[in-house]
């Protein structure tokens, strides 16, 4: 029996993609292992997003070419969004890469991994995005108390700077029965944390027409035994007063909002084809926190886009200050072939976007403090993620996504705690993003 292993690169909705291969991998025979020095054949599943990640996955593809030169008869499989991009010339300039699937053609895996293992080199790409009204069996490659649900795939955005829909196709939503499916699935697995994620959640069944089903989704799947589900990648021009409702109400859907805001100058978003405007943004905010409390707000921003001024730059960081979000995240605007702002003439130096990432992080680190510390002495609920040693433990409350994107919470605690036991904690101090508490 072959043994395969994944190395998975990029977001969760990547994530949920290796996910599915090692369930298909698994049932077709072959022997999934996390050890690489076991493996036989490892599947890199790729990001090509933006420059850093491209650089990432070529990193891992040449390490792993490496890796092949160890043992005779190592195989070595990329796919995923580098191989949907790239895939010609990936096949020219990397010959110890054995074989290439598209974003549309995961579900082939079993296929290209019996050719390559006969030493048969495969280049299987298509059209880009995998059809997902299919409740795809999964591989859970998570901690066993949450998961990940992808309720769509593709996008219709068209944002100046994102080569996304070229990837992964155009916004494909999956029907109500298929995702209830899954997530029925799931909880009988006892996955405690159920975290939605597509290219736009908000976008759930728009491209059929008519207004967004997201809300009707969250309402039925509120109905299931989970404790917590957790919705990112809301776009903030689709965030409804029936959305906003749902978070408040709603007794599983935690209160937290992951919105990619991008930018706080009206031209710069309006170069980059977003919708929002900096005074809906900051009403959209205070609105949230009105109506739905002790929300927490995450967003995502980039800097030095094309044409970014000082002017637009410090209406980012006064946007930040007027905001005061509970975490963002910045990212070096990268310039990428086949996107409209790709071939904007005004491109911004590589030390200017730098410090201009410097800038915004040092603001935001010290807005993120702050709101960190006027929770010492609150009580929070906490899901315990890992025990680290004796009487210590890592956990996050709902104002903190998986894989430690928001901080943790690290708990002391005399009594034996579980990974996925939710308990009470009262918060001590803080370390910027980490706040520190015990067991009430």
């Amino acid at each position: 029996m072959k043994k395969i292993s994944f190395v998975s690169l990029g977001c969760s909705k990547n994530l949920v993609d290796s996910e599915i291969m090692s369930a298909k991998l698994n049932r077709d025979g072959f022997k999934i292992t996390t050890s690489t020095d076991e493996a036989d054949l490892i599947v890199i599943n790729t990001c090509g997003f933006i420059e850093a990640a491209k650089e990432e996955s070529i990193q891992e593809i040449l390490a792993f070419g490496e890796w092949k030169k160890e043992k005779e008869g190592r195989k070595l499989i990329v796919s995923g969004c580098l191989a949907q991009r790239y895939s010609e010339e990936l096949e020219q300039e990397l010959p110890e890469v054995d074989g290439f699937l598209g974003t549309g053609t995961l579900t082939n895996i079993s296929e290209a991994a019996r050719h390559v293992l006969g030493s048969e080199r495969v280049l299987n790409v298509g059209l880009p995005g995998l059809d997902y009204e299919p409740a795809y069996e999964r591989t859970l490659s998570t901690a066993k108390h949450f998961a990940y649900l992808k309720i769509a795939e593709g996008c219709n955005h068209t944002c100046a700077f994102c080569i996304i829909p070229k990837l992964r196709g155009p916004y494909q939503s999956r029907s109500f029965e298929s995702v209830l499916k899954e997530a029925k699935e799931l909880a009988e697995k006892d996955v405690k944390e159920l975290v939605i994620i597509a290219q736009d959640t908000t976008y759930y069944g728009r491209e059929k027409g008519g207004r967004s089903k997201l809300v009707p989704l969250l309402q039925e799947l509120d109905n299931l035994p989970f404790t917590w589900i957790r919705l990112l990648y809301t776009y903030p021009s689709e965030i409804s007063d029936d959305l906003v409702f749902a978070l408040k109400e709603l007794n599983s859907l935690v209160k937290y909002i992951d919105m990619p805001l991008q930018h706080g100058s009206n031209r710069i978003l309006e170069r980059m084809r977003r919708p929002e405007r900096r005074e809906k943004v900051i009403e959209l905010v205070k609105k949230l926190r009105d109506e739905v409390p002790n929300v927490f707000l995450r967003s995502s921003f980039i800097v030095g886009f094309p044409g970014e001024t000082e002017e637009d730059f410090n209406s980012l960081l006064d946007l930040l200050g007027t905001l005061e979000l509970d975490h963002a995240s910045f990212f070096i605007y990268s310039q990428e072939e086949g996107t409209i702002a790709g071939d904007y003439l005004d491109q911004i130096p590589e030390e200017t976007k730098k410090e201009r990432l410097r800038q915004a992080i040092e603001v935001q680190e010290a807005i993120t403090e702050k709101r960190n510390i006027e929770r010492i002495g609150q009580t929070l609920m906490v899901v315990i993620d890992e025990k680290l040693e004796d009487n210590l433990y890592k956990g996050r409350h709902q104002g903190q996504a998986p894989e430690d994107i928001d901080g943790a919470v690290f708990i002391n605690s005399d009594k034996e705690l579980r990974t996925g036991d939710f308990v009470t904690i009262e918060i001590e101090t803080v370390e910027v993003f980490d706040l520190w508490g015990s067991v009430r």
